[in-house]
């Protein structure tokens, strides 16, 4: 049986108040309080991360970047130009931004190297 993971922790959250005797309702303030912080504090660093990514993938910098780093160690060594383009990208900013900047750059790389 799969369960969304929004799902999963909403449940579990709940489960665990029961069960550590906290009033019902206590236990959904607590629960629904947390998740908007979650969302407040790390929300607009994805929205930026996404808005970059979109911007670095329209302007064909991802592809300037793979393209570079692979006439540097070459299509034989893809995992290592991987690694190099994900330090580099994740200096700056946080993992979840990182990742959502990296996704263009595998499609890049797949592409160019043929893939999947």
């Amino acid at each position: 049986m799969k369960i969304k993971p929004y799902f999963a922790l909403l449940f579990i959250s709940i489960l665990s108040g029961l069960f550590l005797k906290i009033d019902f309702s206590e236990t959904l303030n607590l629960t629904f309080v947390g998740f908007k912080n979650i969302i407040f504090s790390i929300g607009p660093i994805i929205i930026i991360g996404t808005i970059l990514g979109k911007f670095l993938q329209e302007t064909g910098a991802t592809n300037k970047m793979v393209a570079t780093f692979i006439s540097i160690f070459g299509l034989s060594k893809i995992p290592l130009t991987f690694n190099i383009l994900g330090f580099i990208i994740s200096i700056p900013v946080f993992c979840d931004a990182a990742f959502i900047l990296m996704s263009s750059i595998i499609k890049e790389i797949s592409r160019v190297s043929g893939r999947k």
